[in-house]
């Protein structure tokens, strides 16, 4: 990823409609990869490998106790998605 593709996806509002892989929402959010695959093990969706930067927002603000050096402390259901943050962090009507 070039210097100025980053600096686009840096600008990108947070309301944006683009759907953005995890490389792109590192760049979006102005965190490492690191992070956004510690999200991913973490229960975050990225259905299709892709998310839009309001919900990977949502899921954030659904998961204050979310540390991407941490283990996950509390139970998980299948794939890892926490059980009780399930439907917290959807924005969307789907």
């Amino acid at each position: 990823m070039t210097q100025k593709e980053k600096e686009e996806l840096r600008n990108l509002p947070s309301n944006s409609p683009r759907l953005l892989n995890q490389t792109q929402l590192a760049a979006a959010l102005g965190v490492t990869m690191a992070f956004t695959s510690a999200m991913k093990k973490w229960g975050c969706p990225f259905p299709g490998g892709r998310i839009l930067i309001k919900d990977a927002l949502a899921w954030l603000k659904a998961n204050p106790e979310f540390r991407p050096y941490k283990e996950r402390k509390s139970p998980t259901g299948p794939h890892g998605i926490p059980q009780r943050n399930l439907d917290a962090y959807k924005t969307s009507p789907n």
